[in-house]
């Protein structure tokens, strides 16, 4: 499975070879780093789906959990020369 486009309002698009229909409750990890843990998404609701997509509600997101998602979003829908990169060179 793999996440697409996250929308403001706690709405996912995920590519998946498994086929779902709308009303299936899911729990969700998302593995953004392998620096940090998944983070948790204890219940969404899949709302549509066509195609190898289907669209989820977050139906339950911690507050923390959503700081996290949002900071990997963000981060995501910058340009290669605007992420913030940790200084490798040693300088």
């Amino acid at each position: 499975m793999a996440l697409s486009t996250i929308f403001p309002f706690e709405v996912a698009v995920f590519f998946s070879l498994i086929d779902v229909k709308p009303g299936t409750v899911l729990q969700l990890r998302i593995h953004a780093s392998e620096d940090e843990p998944p983070i948790q998404i204890s219940k969404t609701v899949v709302r549509w789906c066509r195609a190898g997509s289907f669209g989820c509600e977050f139906v339950n997101l911690s507050p923390d959990e959503w700081a996290r998602l949002h900071h990997v979003i963000r981060e995501l829908e910058q340009h290669p020369f605007q992420r913030h990169h940790e200084d490798t060179d040693g300088a």
